[in-house]
Parts: C-alpha cells; structure tokens; sequence
C-alpha cells in the first residue's frame, strides 16, 4: 500500500482528488499483481498533466480495458443527440456499429447531462451489459460506453466510476485552464499597448507583470523579470527603500502612490520615469498585488531643468533690486508724518505689490529646491497643536478684517508628530491663506481627527475647513499641480501664482504625511494634513 501510494505521488500532477484515490486503491496489497499494476498506471495516466485532451482520450480505452473485466471501451460525441466515435480500445469502424445501438442512442439523448454512470443490458435475457458514463462539461457533449460480457463486479465498477470522475475533473481543468489562457492572451495584448510601462507585484515582491513599453524604458524583457526579485531590475540609485516609503505614503492616500524617481535602466543609463501606483490589500497580510504605471519623463525632466535654470537665475536677480526697493519704502514708510494722503495711499499699495512680488520670488525658489530635492528638513517632535495655535494667531487680524470667525478648536488626544516646525508652519500658513482668500463669508475652522490603520499605527489629521467657492470635483486632481490657479482673478481677494499648495503637498510628503482635499462648490472646502504620530505607538 505504502509502496504505491509513494509511486502515485511522484507521477501524479495537479492535485487531483487525493482522498478519493487513495480511499479506493486502500485495499491493494503492498506488492501488487498485474491487475492492481494496471490499475496504477491507469490511475497516473488520468492524472497526467503532460497529456493533451486528445492523447488522455486515445490511450483511456486501451487502459480501461487492462484494469478491469471490461471487452471495448470508447469515447463518443454525443452533440445532437448523436453518437460519433472519437476513440476506442477497438477500431473506429466497430465503434460505429456500437453507435447504432437504438436504445443505446435513446438512452443518452434522453439523460445526457443528468447522469453519471448507468448500466444497460445489451440485449433482452442477455448477460452482456452496456456501460454508460456521461463525460458532459459545459462546452462538450460526451460519452463513454463499455461492454461486458457480464455484469460489472465490485472493483470493476468501482474502477470506472473513478476514472469517470477523474476523467471529468480532467476535461474540468483543460476547459479552465483553457480559459485561463485565453484571459492571459487578452490580458498581454492589453497591456502591451498600454502607452505607460507596467509592473505588478505580488505579495512577496516578486514580479509578476512587465510590459513591453517597460522593456522600453528599462531594456530587460519580460523573461527576464518574471519571478525575480523588483530591486534587480528597477534600480533606483541610493534609494534602496524607495518602495518601502511609497507604501508608507499609500497607508495615508488610500493605497495609490505617486513619484518620480530616477532608475538605472540596463544599458548603464539613468532616467528619470514618474511613478504611479496602487496597493490591493486586505487585512493585515502583505499586500496582494501592487500595480505601478511607470513613464518615461527624461525627456520632461531635462527640459523642466532648464526652466528650474532660468526661474533661479531670475529670482535671484529679482532679490536684490527687490531688497533696495523694499528699503526704500521703508524708509519713507518713517517718513509718513511728511506725506500726504494720497503719497501714503501710494506707499501703501507700493509695499502691498513689493510683499506679493517678495512671496512669489521665495515660492518660485522653493519650488526649484523641491523639483531638485535640494530641500533640507530638520526632523523633529512637535506639537502639531502648538504650530497652528501660532498661525491662527498671525491670521486672526486678516479674518476679523473680512469679517470671518477664524476657530481653532482643542484636540482631544496628543498631536505630537515627526516634522521639520519651519516647513509644518508653512503648510497650515499657506492652507489657512487659502481659506481666507477664496471665503467671500462664513467662517474658517481648524479641526482634529484621530485614526488608526490596521497595523494599530495611529495618525493625527489637521482640517483646514471653509464655507467658501468650493472646487468643482472635475478639478480636484489638479488642485496640487503647480502654476495651476482654479478661480479666476476676480471672485477672489488676492491671487499668486498657483504654487502655494504645490509647496503644500511637497513639504507634507516630505515629512512622511499626506494631503488630500474634499469639496463642495458654493459650500466650501476642507483640507487634510495627516502625518503619523510620535512616538509611533502612540
């Protein structure tokens, strides 16, 4: 027994049925005869996975016939409620002969489907029997039919009724796997002509996608990739984690992810490519797939280069003439006594134009630092709580000017999080800015909201809240693109540049957080600062 179960084991493939055969072949002697060898064989050959569906059914018959008592074993198709013989232990030409058995005909176009296995006598006061299987799957009608010269004994029936089913769960698996093949062959073709490079992921950060517009960008083909480890063959030059921090990002924006780095493509190249992503996770396993689009922006990089050239060589011209003009008012500014009215109304608007263009000159450099990661943060514990109680102060005389409540309301749990205080001063400055230059009326409120994921890793979220325009949902994915104002100049107070939430979401992820912005239009918008807490813990 023990013997023949280890030699099933090495032959068979896929699975199929363990339960079932050994509970069938548990009676066998531990040296078998020649029947019981036969049955092993006949066993192994339905559970080859090397066979295709024409070669298992051209070689059943002949093994059906060496395991059991049976005289002529075929297979038939059975659609239209006719039989026509496939494959048989016996020539063609006398399986037509079986074909044209009257009641064998009616028996199966009357129970094709419904059955499994049925036993007919040959004749009226014969001992001979007809033997009926039904092998119908969902896109093939068919049948096995056997004669025996007598009635079937116990292990004879119970050998064919196992290589029924296993027959069965065979045409089963050609069919799905079939299936499976034609998807794939859908699936690569689809994405092949996706404009964008693709790579998935599976749960152990292996590859398991890679398209041929990445090949493209990176020069290995897909062979190459499939299987292997992603730090092999998407290199990204001291950033070993890069991955890792992408992940941490998606926990905070609902699983996707979006970056440019620049990779180490295989001809010894660097190029830049923005990455966009998306983690399929469930529980606190692994994720089960990650998804990344990957484009090629060398090109745009080059040229965003040279643009972050000239916005640096002429903000840094523009500071020092600014600084003598800003002087000078100042200057007269002492002088006030001696001016008349209108020349203070002139100074006024003087120095109002001189602090917009002194804030577009420091936004434009600080953008060129991002875009060029040049950008030091000094990582530190603060009071998230303590840096906007601060920024409402500075803001409160602005609102009350336009008569809007500014509120900051009191958290209910430690808002001690990781971050440079300089740059998170910056980010609420510039979002309570905001809400006060696009609420016409109404009232600004910074709120609190506490999180956890299901790592048990708690956050704290900042929300900027403002009856005012709101943002149409058509133009929220734009909101944190640079240059990109989404109200026109005269429904608003002020206006800049459009840069002021780009630095927003570049200093927030740059201290590990994230950003994200709900609105209404005509009711107001909320934004959302979240970082982790400290210690992580907490």
């Amino acid at each position: 027994m023990v013997r023949i179960s280890l030699a099933l084991a090495q032959r068979l493939r896929g699975g199929l049925a363990w339960e079932q055969l050994l509970t069938t072949l548990g009676s066998l002697p531990e040296r078998p005869s020649s029947g019981n060898r036969a049955l092993v064989d006949l066993v192994a050959l339905l559970a080859d996975a090397t066979l295709t569906s024409s070669g298992l059914i051209n070689r059943i018959g002949p093994a059906l016939i060496r395991s059991t008592g049976l005289k002529v074993v075929g297979i038939f198709d059975a659609r239209d409620h006719q039989l026509r013989p496939l494959s048989g232990s016996v020539a063609l030409k006398k399986l037509r002969l079986l074909a044209e058995d009257d009641r064998l005909r009616q028996f199966v176009a009357a129970k094709i489907g419904r059955f499994t296995l049925a036993t007919l006598r040959a004749k009226p006061r014969s001992t001979s029997r007809l033997v009926v299987a039904d092998l119908t799957d969902k896109n093939e009608s068919r049948v096995l039919v056997a004669v025996a010269d007598r009635p079937l004994a116990a292990r004879d029936a119970r050998v064919l009724h196992l290589a029924v089913n296993l027959l069965r769960l065979r045409q089963k698996n050609w069919r799905l796997q079939g299936n499976l093949d034609f998807l794939n062959r859908q699936f690569s073709a689809l994405t092949d002509r996706v404009a964008e490079g693709l790579i998935g992921l599976g749960p152990d950060l292996s590859i398991n996608l890679w398209n041929k517009n990445l090949q493209t960008i990176t020069g290995y083909r897909a062979k190459e990739t499939l299987g292997q480890p992603y730090q092999q063959f998407f290199v990204v030059p001291e950033r070993e984690n890069w991955l890792k921090e992408l992940l941490t990002v998606s926990r905070l924006a609902g699983g996707r992810f979006q970056t440019q780095l620049a990779i180490l493509a295989k001809d010894g190249l660097v190029r830049w490519v923005e990455l966009s992503g998306a983690v399929l996770a469930t529980g606190r396993r692994p994720p089960e797939q990650i998804l990344i689009s990957v484009r090629d922006v060398s090109h745009l990089r080059e040229l965003e280069g040279r643009k972050n050239e000239f916005i640096s060589i002429a903000t840094h011209e523009l500071r020092t003439p600014l600084t003598a003009v800003i002087g000078y008012l100042s200057l007269l500014d002492r002088q006030g006594a001696n001016l008349t009215d209108p020349q203070r109304r002139f100074l006024s608007q003087a120095k109002l134009a001189t602090g917009r263009l002194s804030r577009l000159t420091e936004e434009l450099l600080w953008t060129v630092q991002i875009q060029e990661d040049r950008l030091m943060f000094k990582m530190a514990p603060i009071e998230l709580e303590s840096v906007a109680r601060k920024v409402v102060a500075d803001f409160r005389t602005s609102a009350e000017n336009h008569l809007l409540p500014l509120t900051l309301k009191k958290p209910l749990f430690p808002t001690t999080v990781l971050a440079d205080a300089d740059r998170l001063e910056q980010v609420i400055c510039n979002l309570v800015d905001n809400a006060v230059k696009y609420t016409p009326s109404g009232q600004i409120t910074l709120d609190w909201r506490q999180t956890t994921n299901r790592q048990r890793r708690s956050f704290v979220t900042l929300l900027v809240q403002d009856t005012g325009l709101g943002i149409e949902s058509k133009q929220l994915p734009e909101v944190f693109t640079k240059f990109r104002r989404l109200h026109q100049p005269e429904t608003i107070r002020s206006f800049g540049a459009g840069l002021g939430l780009f630095i927003v979401k570049s200093f927030v992820e740059k201290m590990n957080g994230a950003v994200t912005v709900t609105s209404h239009l005509g009711k107001g918008t909320t934004f959302a600062v979240t970082f982790p807490c400290h210690p992580p813990n907490r």
